[in-house]
């Protein structure tokens, strides 16, 4: 789809005068493996400029007649290097009536800031190598607005600054307007109005915030796009209030999302006209006022989030008509009163008994006014509606994890013996070097398994690791972090399980993301794990992760907070694991949850390609991060581990599933590249878990179709 694009948008300009604004469309999706890498970087740079001079096939200026061995390429007309690695920087060639084809080498010009070949005669395609160019830099130009025919437009993923031009409202036949995650200037000046056709608008994670009331103002102006099916424009920082005009938008508006802002003010009454809405995501605001009840006409709701703003009053008994809701997010709020039984209406997949039939389906934690639901919950019980009777005193909610860690405090010696059937090594999940960890079935009768560590007791370091644990598990309540672990069953023939699927590995990618973000965002103290590897990570019968193994744990106080800010180094001995450790610890940083997410980084690539980032293979500087970058596009299905695909197969022929295999590798390309982002060398170039977790989202929506 892509290619069809670009190329009947570069027939839209015939001199091809704005290619240097379309070299930064390419997203980090296109990126593709270069032929030179064995080359050094100065070396890779020369071929790459002598390739782009063999295909210039018209030069009447004799531009390039300098791009020889006579002098250093730094040298060359048109080009300028960096002066500490004398690496090119920019390629400036605008207005010498250049012809011929532009070379894939100029993908190897890994320190390319800027490329300037406007008002040349290029002609044919724009390589997908130019996806490697992750410097570039640029602005969106005003004379966008003159391509009257152009139809799709993404330059997401890039570092694009300055305004998004009001005169791209002048594209009248554009369907699609996806520039998320750049570094635009705060403000959207742009009169939405004249786009009919407009589909798809995507601005979200783009700095446009600028926390003043009229942010949302253009808003207003997608009221004529009728057409429009998805609005993104969250975690931009945008402050004021919903327009009450938000809710007299497309009635086909499927997907809105506006989370991660500074919006304040009531959710408008009247959002029940958006018949269509499929997902509304609005955590992490400032939102006031109560949840209104013409949310129940919404028939169509599937994930509802709210959680995280500052909503008051009861839960209306008229979600209760939204029967195929799978998900619903109302925690960290003010909500008080009886939570409705016809809540019990929501659909489900792992059924439980009471008003909540799926404990994944709805949260309502810190909501501490809340009462009723079943003992899971551990709610209080509502006050009858007597004037006189004595208020009764509401208990904090826990998470939906106490479930799992409803298990007796002391646990005898001789109860433990027989659960892991004497400690055979039957049941050995893990070693280390601070003891074993066995599986067993405590309770026979409900077979619900968990895990024993058992220490060595000779070892100090073992006891100073197991108060670790103690300290950074003591507060913590979340599903998918245990301190008493589970397993998967194993079979009859007691050998391994057998592979997992590619959607049971994206499941657990999730869990573990909701892990991290629970530790590292919704701890009363921050927890940096410091240990995430495969063997940490632990599955109960129903294929659901929980993240083990706090030994190393540390608890991020404010004076680690500052500095890491500060770029202090820290003193604290870390140890963790080969191949997953970050690598800024080696040099002594401070802990940091950037050093977690390393971890998670790899992590990802392991499940996926199942290459161990220690393997023999990564010699010479190469490691996982880099194997899996370089043959992420063209060579992608040939390093992801097949047996994920044989069993998704297996599953899907069996199943009315609505995965594709198309789906599925589209979902395996994006679920790598997070891997590569959050592997990144640099902190600063790792995505947060947070963004994780709404990739995530993402992917799993799409995988399911549940996005058009």
């Amino acid at each position: 789809m892509g290619l069809r694009i670009l190329q009947s948008f570069v027939c839209s300009v015939p001199m091809l005068w704005c290619l240097s604004m379309l070299l930064l469309l390419y997203t980090a999706s296109q990126r593709t493996a270069l032929a030179a890498t064995r080359l050094g970087g100065n070396e890779i740079d020369h071929f790459a400029l002598l390739s782009i001079k063999a295909q210039i096939t018209h030069d009447p200026m004799l531009i390039t007649s300098s791009w020889n061995d006579s002098l250093h390429f730094c040298q060359w007309k048109g080009v300028l290097c960096g002066r500490r690695h004398q690496r090119v920087t920019r390629l400036n060639l605008p207005s010498y009536n250049l012809a011929g084809s532009i070379s894939p080498a100029i993908g190897n010009l890994s320190f390319l800031r800027l490329v300037n070949l406007m008002n040349n005669s290029f002609q044919g395609e724009i390589p997908h190598e130019m996806g490697w160019l992750f410097r570039l830099r640029g602005v969106i130009p005003a004379s966008f607005g003159n391509l009257s025919s152009l139809e799709f437009l993404s330059a997401r993923e890039n570092k694009l600054e300055g305004n998004i031009p009001g005169s791209i409202a002048n594209a009248s036949r554009l369907e699609i307007l996806d520039l998320q995650h750049n570094k635009f200037s705060p403000g959207v000046a742009v009169d939405f109005g004249n786009l009919k056709n407009l589909s798809k608008l995507f601005l979200s994670t783009s700095g446009l915030g600028t926390g003043d009331v009229n942010d949302l103002d253009f808003i207003s102006t997608l009221v004529n796009c009728s057409e429009l099916v998805e609005l993104y424009i969250g975690n931009n920082g945008f402050g004021g209030v919903l327009p009450n005009s938000i809710a007299n938008l497309s009635t086909q508006l499927q997907h809105l999302i506006v989370g991660g802002n500074q919006i304040s003010g009531n959710i408008p009454t009247d959002i029940g006209n958006l018949v269509s809405l499929n997902t509304l995501h609005m955590i992490n605001n400032k939102l006031t006022g109560s949840i209104p009840t013409s949310i129940g006409k919404l028939h169509k709701f599937q994930l509802v989030a709210f959680a995280r703003n500052k909503l008051s009053g009861e839960i209306p008994s008229s979600i209760g008509n939204l029967t195929l809701l799978t998900k619903l997010w109302l925690g960290e709020n003010i909500l008080q009163g009886n939570i409705p039984s016809s809540l019990g209406n929501c659909k489900g997949e792992v059924p439980v008994h009471g008003v909540f039939k799926n404990a994944s389906v709805v949260s309502v934690s810190r909501n501490n006014k809340l009462c009723g639901g079943i003992p899971t919950f551990k709610l209080p019980k509502c006050p009858l509606d007597e004037p006189r009777k004595k208020k009764i005193k509401m208990r904090k909610q826990p998470s939906l994890a106490s479930s799992l860690m409803n298990f007796p405090r002391k646990i005898s010696y001789e109860k433990l013996l027989k659960a892991t059937n004497g400690f055979s090594s039957a049941n050995l999940i893990a070693t280390g070097n601070f003891g074993s960890l066995y599986k067993g079935i405590l309770h026979p009768s409900d077979q619900k398994a968990i895990a024993v560590k058992v220490l060595h007791q000779q070892s100090r370091e073992a006891i100073k690791s197991f108060m670790a644990e103690c300290r950074a598990l003591r507060n913590t309540r979340h599903r998918n972090v245990i301190k008493i672990a589970v397993f998967p069953p194993i079979g009859d023939d007691q050998e391994q399980p057998r592979s997992l699927s590619f959607l049971q590995r994206l499941n657990i990618a999730i869990d573990v993301a909701f892990a991290l973000d629970y530790l590292h965002n919704h701890c009363h103290i921050p927890v940096v794990h410091c240990d995430i590897k495969p063997s940490n990570i632990l599955l109960d019968g129903d294929m659901t992760a929980h993240v083990g193994n706090f030994g190393i744990a540390r608890l991020l106080q404010q004076h680690d907070i500052r500095e890491i800010s500060d770029g202090q180094t820290s003193s604290v001995c870390l140890r963790g694991s080969i191949g997953y450790i970050a690598p800024e610890y080696g040099m002594g940083a401070a802990v940091s949850t950037s050093g977690d997410m390393y971890s998670y980084g790899v992590l990802l690539l392991e499940m996926f390609t199942e290459k161990i980032p220690i393997d023999g293979m990564f010699k010479n500087g190469q490691n996982l991060h880099k194997y899996t970058k370089m043959a992420l596009s063209e060579n992608m299905i040939e390093i992801v581990d097949q047996k994920q695909l044989e069993e998704e197969e297996g599953t899907r022929t069996n199943s009315r599933t609505p995965m594709t295999m198309e789906k599925i590798h589209e979902c395996l390309f994006l679920i790598l590249r997070i891997g590569i982002a959050c592997s990144e060398e640099s902190p600063r170039d790792r995505m947060t878990v947070v963004e994780v977790s709404r990739e995530f989202f993402l992917i799993k929506d799409k995988l399911l179709m549940r996005r058009t």
